[in-house]
């Protein structure tokens, strides 16, 4: 938040059906995360530069040319991620 433009708002995230969260902002997402049955469509840099789980996660599915990971042991599941991703991103 110190860091963004003055006038401009916090990304929010929009849902696109049942099954796809993605962040409402100028920028296309560069990472699509999926946790049970849902996508998340993220921007890598607010996520790798908080978390270095997600940074081991992420860099393992670059080593094969994959923009895309998966999660499937997170507690809550879908619901939790986004309260987790609504923490790291505030």
């Amino acid at each position: 938040m110190k860091f963004m433009k003055l006038g401009s708002k916090p990304d929010t995230f929009q849902t696109d059906g049942n099954n796809v969260r993605y962040v409402a902002s100028e920028l296309a997402s560069d990472i699509a995360i999926n946790v049970g049955d849902v996508k998340f469509y993220l921007h890598k840099f607010p996520l790798l530069s908080k978390s270095a789980t997600l940074q081991k996660l992420v860099s393992n599915a670059s080593e094969g040319n994959c923009d895309e990971v998966d999660i499937h042991d997170i507690p809550g599941g879908p619901s939790a991620f986004k309260y987790v991703l609504n923490s790291v991103t505030a």
